[in-house]
């Protein structure tokens, strides 16, 4: 987080000249003809912008339609119908960013926007960029401390799943959408999947995805219970799968060490659009708050959702077939495996998704 040093001197280099900005809405799409949407942040995040990406598109459907993202936001945005390129942000501020800052504001600065719609970003340097870019118009959060840089300022509505307030942010240009998040995967991504098949000896048994891990040690669900999980799972006749990352490739291996049957790792093997591009073959994914668990809602692959702390109003699964699994201490690790097989054979059970999409609450008596 900037320190109050830089945050004064930013103030104090960027205040004066502010005062002179026109702030005045634009109240026709003709007149907006180049936009850069920001979003520099992590994959379910930018997952959770997707619906509002998509309404800009239809907002101002003759417009270019540029986003400056991040590298875990790439990921997501690549391929994407509703954009017409992508600018790349570092996704951190360090001193690398700023050898590279002039070339990155030059990049900006050479499509000549009209308006930069800031949908979230955690960086610093973001409003400022922002304001460099010499876009006329600036949306974003007005709860922000660098929020006298933007032309508009929009107070976010609370306690709406983010999906809706960061839709709801937009009604100031005009913009009104709805619906579910969105990932768009490429044919090459599947051969690589084919090969990870065959490489560890699946038999066409049903695939169940475990992700058990997350951006935060609080929201991760305990090894010794994915190693339980893993083993009733491949005894019942499926394939367990554990997804991850490279950070987790340790923690993976602890896991597999435990289980009678090893399951099948793409932990650290597959890439992100790859591991996408595998969820959307399962039966079934089992994870917890994260990236992963909006990658399976984006493609309506069913969901149980494990969650701890972080309120499911807001950032849970809402897209049947989907479960959710809250234990009432909000601790994640209270989740027993009974649950989640319980919650597995109800997925499984209803096809039709008509009785799926739900909230459950975990038993209260669980360790």
């Amino acid at each position: 987080m900037p320190n109050r040093a830089l945050l004064w001197g930013l103030r104090v280099v960027f205040g004066v000249a502010s005062r002179l900005d026109r702030r005045v809405v634009p109240d026709r799409p003709e007149a907006v003809e180049r936009i850069l949407v920001v979003n520099t942040t992590a994959i379910g995040d930018t997952l959770l912008s997707t619906p509002a990406i998509r309404a800009l598109r239809q907002r101002f459907p003759r417009a270019r339609l540029v986003a400056l993202a991040s590298p875990d936001a790439e990921q997501v945005l690549r391929g994407s119908p509703h954009l017409d390129a992508l600018i790349h942000h570092p996704g951190r501020v360090d001193l690398r960013y700023l050898a590279h800052l002039p070339r990155l504001l030059r990049e900006i600065r050479r499509e000549h926007f009209d308006l930069v719609v800031i949908l979230h970003a955690n960086d610093p340097d973001i409003v400022p960029l922002a304001y460099l870019s010499r876009a006329p118009h600036r949306i974003g959060w007005a709860g922000s401390r660098l929020a006298f840089l933007l032309t508009i300022p929009v107070r976010t509505r609370t306690g709406l799943h983010l999906i809706d307030e960061r839709l709801g942010n937009l009604r100031a240009l005009g913009v009104s959408g709805s619906g579910e998040m969105e990932l768009h995967l490429h044919e090459e991504e599947e051969p690589r999947v084919d090969r990870f098949l065959a490489e560890q000896g699946w038999q066409g048994e049903p695939l169940v995805g475990v992700h058990p891990f997350g951006g935060k040690p609080y929201k991760w669900w305990p090894g010794e219970a994915v190693v339980a999980l893993g083993d009733r799972l491949q005894a019942e006749g499926r394939r367990a799968v554990l997804l991850g990352g490279r950070r987790e490739m340790a923690p993976a291996r602890a896991i597999v060490a435990g289980m009678r049957q090893p399951p099948l790792v793409a932990a650290g093997v597959l890439s992100v659009r790859e591991s996408a591009a595998l969820i959307r073959r399962l039966q079934c994914l089992v994870s917890t708050d994260s990236g992963l668990m909006h990658v399976a809602q984006a493609l309506g692959t069913p969901l149980v959702a494990l969650f701890g702390p972080t309120d499911p109003a807001q950032v849970g699964p809402r897209r049947p077939p989907a479960i959710t699994l809250r234990h009432p201490s909000g601790r994640t690790e209270a989740i027993t495996v009974e649950e989640v097989l319980g919650a597995v054979a109800m997925l499984e059970s209803d096809r039709s998704g008509a009785g799926v999409g739900r909230a459950m609450a975990a038993s209260p008596t669980c360790p």
